[in-house]
């Protein structure tokens, strides 16, 4: 399938936000009214939807439908995760995303929507951030300028590790960031498949999966496993590794773990340099996306370049 890339943005475009999951409703309003006013400072109008109590599927879906139908929209961009974009998968119009090619934003729970839509259509679609964290303090300058990188304009950019950061419901800038970990040092190039792995797994079987034939991956989990997020991960990643192409994967993405998940990197590392599956490719872990912020925007879809410690997203 040809890959299409949706119209970058620039100065007075309108962005809507649109709940797949929770509803808006369960963002504290000061917190909505920070996002909204640091989106502003990008010049963009932000169009917020309605709140409306039943968050039903059909009343999600409808939602993403009428974005992607109104020609004065330019980018969605997702309110806030959950456990329930799955429900609206069977029911989206892929024909008509696909003829109203637009950016589309999130992470988390978003994985199976930004994945679907890249599988079904071919449209690059983006894992960055939500609604909420463009209130985050957490190295903000980090996570604006990975996001105008990314969605501003067609110009490649690199992955760089940020200065501070801290859990993604901190919203602060906590903790030293001491870079990426290179586990396994190497050139690569191929497509950016990935996000959270969870979400991922549920796609397993269907065609809503995109292939991982000369992808490279980029997975990361949140940090309601405690001790065992470790062995929650390798998991997940094993049911991935199961997936027909996943002996043409080129490289492998690993975002930043929880602060409170404890995960046990020396046992972590041994089992990821250790797969048969994983020996020949690069892999970088610690990387900025995902469940901790500041985080880099990433394209599904995009195509990237590995080498030794650099992470480079070709131009577009």
């Amino acid at each position: 399938m040809k890959t299409i890339y949706p119209d970058i943005l620039k100065t007075g475009d309108k962005i809507a936000v649109v709940a797949i999951s929770e509803g808006m409703y369960a963002l504290p309003g000061p917190l909505v009214r920070k996002a909204v006013q640091e989106l502003e400072t990008y010049g963009l109008k932000v169009s917020l939807p309605g709140s409306g109590p039943s968050n039903s599927i059909g009343e999600r879906l409808t939602a993403l439908h009428a974005v992607f139908a109104d020609p004065e929209v330019k980018a969605v961009l997702i309110g806030l995760g959950g456990v329930s974009a799955i429900e609206i998968l069977p029911y989206i119009d892929f024909h008509l995303i696909r003829e109203n090619p637009k950016i589309i934003c999130g992470f988390s729970d978003a994985t199976i929507i930004l994945q679907a839509i890249y599988a079904k259509t071919g449209l690059t679609t983006w894992y960055g951030p939500m609604l909420f964290s463009f209130a985050a303090n957490a190295d903000k300058s980090y996570t604006r300028e990975a996001f105008q990188q990314a969605l501003f304009s067609r110009s490649s950019f690199g992955i760089k590790p940020a200065s501070g950061w801290s859990n993604y419901d901190e919203l602060d800038n906590r903790r030293k960031n001491h870079g990426f970990h290179v586990l396994r040092a190497g050139h690569a190039h191929g497509i950016l498949v990935g996000g959270h792995v969870p979400s991922m797994n549920l796609l397993q079987g269907t065609s809503y999966l995109p292939s991982l034939r000369e992808a490279v991956l980029f997975i990361e989990i949140c940090g309601r496993y405690g001790k065992d997020t470790a062995g929650k991960f390798m998991q997940y990643l094993n049911g991935l590794l199961l997936q027909q192409d996943a002996h043409q994967l080129q490289g492998l993405l690993i975002g930043r773990f929880y602060y409170q998940a404890d995960v046990s990197y020396d046992n972590l590392h041994e089992m990821l340099l250790s797969h048969p599956l994983l020996q020949h490719i690069p892999i970088i872990a610690n990387v900025d996306f995902g469940h901790t912020t500041p985080m880099a925007t990433l394209p599904i879809g995009g195509r990237v370049i590995i080498s030794q410690d650099t992470v480079t997203v070709e131009a577009r």
